[in-house]
């Protein structure tokens, strides 16, 4: 097999066990396209192609980030109702676990009036008293 043979198999115009000799409108042909190898297809289909692929992978990544969100939103659900069950189950943990918010947002309004009305930049309760 020669070149011409390798270059119309690897454009399918040809099988591997054809010879196709050595034809002068053949080599005419070959050699006055001035190209070597070239892919089968046009540059079309292929950009054609690209923009479908684009879009399927884009399409696939969507799906996987509702799904994700979808199971997200679910485990938030359900750990919440067990939250709310074990509450409901042991009225002492419910009892500390309001304690706690109370605390909680006792000592956030207090660091709140302390930053917006003390006005000293110390930050101690000394200076606040003098």
């Amino acid at each position: 097999m020669n070149e011409k043979d390798y270059i119309l198999i690897a454009e399918g115009l040809a099988d591997e066990t054809q010879s196709t000799g050595s034809s002068d409108s053949l080599t005419e042909s070959t050699e006055s396209s001035g190209e070597g190898f070239h892919f089968p297809g046009s540059k079309d289909t292929i950009l054609d192609a690209l923009d479908i692929v684009w879009k399927g992978i884009l399409a696939i990544f969507i799906v996987i980030a509702v799904i994700i969100a979808i199971v997200s939103v679910i485990n938030l659900c359900v750990g919440k109702a067990a939250h709310a069950k074990k509450l409901r189950e042991n009225p002492e943990l419910a009892a500390k676990e309001a304690a706690e918010k109370e605390e909680k947002k006792r000592l956030k309004a207090e660091k709140k009036a302390h930053k917006n009305g003390g006005g000293n930049q110390g930050g101690s309760d000394e200076a606040d008293r003098t």
